[in-house]
């Protein structure tokens, strides 16, 4: 189980991070943190997502989920976040 990063690029409109959150829930993925700006374009804007710890198969099944959403307009970007250990180094 691993953190990740992603990167979409959605339309910007009311209700399409409901979807994307929607999606992320219906595989067991949580929300660590978002950001999402407004764009100057006005059609597209980037979604960024921290997620809990998550396994690797849930994630995958729902960027392909994501990927089919009409509001989605890019491929996401999916970027392992490695955790430093914690403690004292030996």
């Amino acid at each position: 189980m691993s953190k990740f990063y992603l990167r979409l690029s959605a339309i910007d409109k009311p209700g399409v991070f409901a979807q994307i959150a929607q999606v992320l829930g219906d595989h067991q993925i949580g929300i660590s943190g978002c950001l999402q700006h407004e764009s100057e374009s006005k059609e597209v804007v980037p979604v960024v997502i921290m997620t809990h710890l998550v396994r690797k198969g849930n994630l995958d099944q729902a960027l392909k989920a994501l990927e089919k959403l009409e509001v989605i307009k890019a491929k996401p970007i999916c970027i392992n976040v490695v955790t430093p250990p914690t403690g004292e180094p030996e």
